[in-house]
């Protein structure tokens, strides 16, 4: 046997154990649809599949994303989305990591939202277009025990007298659970009043404080999705809705 045919057999059965030894995830991404793509090997850098479907929904209309894609182990932050904006709007979901091939196929149920108050509390604002985020302070509920920070959109810097100043298209703040800090940009739309954006926004968390704590003392935890926006740009070569 030649040294050519060698080597050329060697890098396909090369590639086929590096192939086989790959998880399979379904990888896709939905509005109001379910996800019906083939599992598929990942990336030799992933080791787990996830699954991650919240509804975003206010008093008059109601979207829910899918988002099923390859994620590592390490990465991966499964339990209850909760988070609450003013005017009834609110997007409750759940997320799944798993790691057997084709886990992610079956879309988590939306949990129950529990609205028992837990003690803790977080700066809360919304604001959209621009405008600045007047603060105020809201109770939490249930196991939303962080508080969050979540810019989307286009960025402006302004300087007036000295003073510099950023705003986003939304900046929005409240209280949110773990997994909504770990999979907030999976959703791939974020809604707020009169404003939908695509993308992976920016989303910055630290632990929601009690009643007599200073919100300045909290270690602040920052969860900057670039990769996702990455994964969900490769999905939508799978799926469109």
């Amino acid at each position: 046997m030649t040294a050519p045919v060698s080597f050329f057999i060697f890098a396909v059965l090369f590639a086929t154990a590096r192939r086989g030894s790959s998880i399979q995830c379904q990888t896709c991404f939905y509005l109001n649809g379910t996800c019906v793509e083939p599992v598929e090997p990942c990336e030799p850098v992933f080791d787990a599949c996830i699954s991650v479907v919240i509804e975003a929904k206010s008093s008059v209309w109601k979207v829910r994303s899918t988002n099923n894609q390859c994620t590592t182990r390490k990465k991966c932050t499964p339990g209850p989305i909760f988070r609450d904006l003013e005017n009834g709007y609110q997007e409750v979901g759940n997320s799944i990591c798993c790691t057997t091939d084709g886990c992610n196929v079956a879309t988590p149920a939306i949990p129950k939202r529990d609205e028992v108050l837990n003690g803790l509390r977080c700066p809360f604002c919304n604001a959209e277009g621009f405008d600045t985020c007047k603060e105020e302070v809201i109770s939490c509920k249930g196991s939303a025990t962080h508080c969050f920070t979540r810019r989307a959109g286009d960025k402006t810097v302004t300087t007036i007298n000295d003073v510099t100043t950023t705003t986003y298209e939304i900046t929005q703040k409240g209280c949110a659970t773990e997994s909504f800090c770990a999979n907030a940009a999976d959703a791939g739309l974020i809604f707020s009043g009169n404003i939908t954006l695509w993308g992976a926004p920016e989303v910055i968390c630290r632990a929601a404080y009690s009643g007599g704590t200073n919100i300045g003392s909290d270690s602040t935890m920052l969860y900057l999705h670039i990769l996702a926006g990455l994964l969900m740009t490769k999905s939508f070569h799978h799926c469109f809705f």
